[in-house]
């Protein structure tokens, strides 16, 4: 099954990352969630990576940033750490990626 593994920033929130999956397109899903969450600011899609197995590299991905987890799927990383987390599942494989960060290693 196919789905998408995301870490997400708000404008007015530094120095900590979302960090989740979907079957849904994460821009929609972004965007929906910045306009219903009563959060002030605007949300930001830096990095998601579709992938045949999405529930299998997000817990991956929460076990290797546990230390860092703040509340739930929070976590206090970069967003290139977080990318690099998920990237770093060798067993999934990627299909298309998205976001900012596209293109940077």
């Amino acid at each position: 099954m196919q789905g998408w593994v995301y870490v997400a920033t708000m404008n007015n929130v530094s120095s900590v990352v979302k960090i989740c999956c979907s079957d849904e397109d994460p821009v929609a899903i972004i965007s929906e969630w910045a306009e219903h969450a009563g959060i002030p600011g605007s949300a930001n899609l830096e990095y998601a990576a579709l992938v045949d197995c999405p529930r299998r590299v997000e817990k991956k991905v929460y076990e290797d940033l546990r230390e860092f987890n703040t509340k739930n799927d929070w976590f206090q990383v970069t967003a290139l750490q977080a990318m690099a987390a998920i990237k770093s599942e060798k067993k999934a494989r990627v299909l298309e990626e998205k976001g900012s960060l596209v293109g940077i290693s």
